[in-house]
């Protein structure tokens, strides 16, 4: 087996590197929901509260300036 070209080395250290660098998870809830400020629990359904909506904008103001690759969220309307 040939050693690797040069390049090709050099793109496989960078592809490690890239692949070890640290992480940070930001975990997210919903905002509060109609029915969570009666203190009631409930299913898929249910509809941000106007405090729900204002914590879901306060949310996107503080990690919008955030370097962020991806976001995975749950299908519920509360949740989008």
């Amino acid at each position: 087996m040939s050693p690797l070209p040069f390049g090709l080395a050099a793109l496989a250290v960078i592809g490690i590197v890239l692949l070890m660098r640290p992480r940070r998870f930001y975990f997210v809830r919903h905002g509060e929901t109609i029915l969570n400020a009666q203190h009631i629990r409930q299913g898929e359904e249910g509809s941000l509260s106007e405090n729900g909506r204002r914590q879901a904008e306060r949310v996107g103001e503080v990690l919008r300036p955030m370097s962020i690759d991806s976001i995975i969220s749950s299908t519920y309307p509360r949740a989008r």
